[in-house]
């Protein structure tokens, strides 16, 4: 089911910055995943959505390789 979030459409990367906690509950309550232009990406909201896209790589990948971490 698609939900309309066009008020996300105007909405500057300062605002969200200003009001993120307002702009995350709205979305989790209205739209869980997301496109928010101000970030140019998807956000996934909610724990269980998160859990679910870390877990199928399939599907869902970054747009790049991951990053490379030294150990000590």
């Amino acid at each position: 089911m698609a939900v309309d979030v066009g008020w996300l459409d105007n909405m500057t990367l300062a605002e969200l910055e200003t009001d993120a906690d307002h702009v995350l509950s709205r979305l989790r309550k209205e739209a869980p995943i997301a496109w928010v232009p101000a970030l140019n990406a998807w956000i996934a909201t909610t724990w269980r959505h998160c859990h679910k896209i870390a877990e199928d790589a399939e599907h869902f990948r970054g747009a790049c390789a991951p990053p490379t971490i030294a150990y000590c």
